[in-house]
């Protein structure tokens, strides 16, 4: 993995209204699959614009040296995408101390709420599939 200049990310941080950066997924060191590509997660303070997102993976792809990259806002992520990042990232930046743990305390309730609703589809699934092949 490239250094990351901790003042390009306090610019970066501060340009666009972001609380923190993370990065996740398979660069992080004992994961297993390619690593091929940068997954990097943020939290903004404000609504980032479409054009503001792709300048955004455009700085950060320049910081990283690396095209293979991919941004996640968690403002709008999917609970999953948060859990993830909640339990496995690492964080490069925090431009407000403490917003990382904050994110990550509310990301796992989150998760934990939606996880009785997850596997009530779940078991919906199995259920219908089994229906269907008769096996019911």
């Amino acid at each position: 993995m490239v250094k990351i200049d901790q003042e390009i990310l306090a610019r970066i941080c501060e340009e666009f209204s972001l609380s923190f950066v993370v990065l996740f997924g398979s660069q992080l060191p004992g994961r297993k699959g390619l690593k091929d590509d940068y997954d990097i997660a943020v939290l903004s303070e404000d609504k980032i614009s479409d054009d503001e997102d792709l300048e955004l993976v455009s700085r950060f792809s320049q910081v990283l040296q690396s095209d293979a990259l991919d941004v996640v806002i968690l403002n709008f992520a999917a609970p999953l995408i948060q859990y993830e990042v909640a339990t496995c990232a690492r964080l490069l930046f925090e431009r407000k101390p403490g917003s990382f743990n904050r994110f990550r305390w509310r990301a796992v309730q989150r998760w934990n709420d939606n996880k009785k609703f997850s596997n009530l589809n779940l078991d919906y699934v199995k259920d219908y599939l089994a229906e269907t092949r008769g096996q019911k």
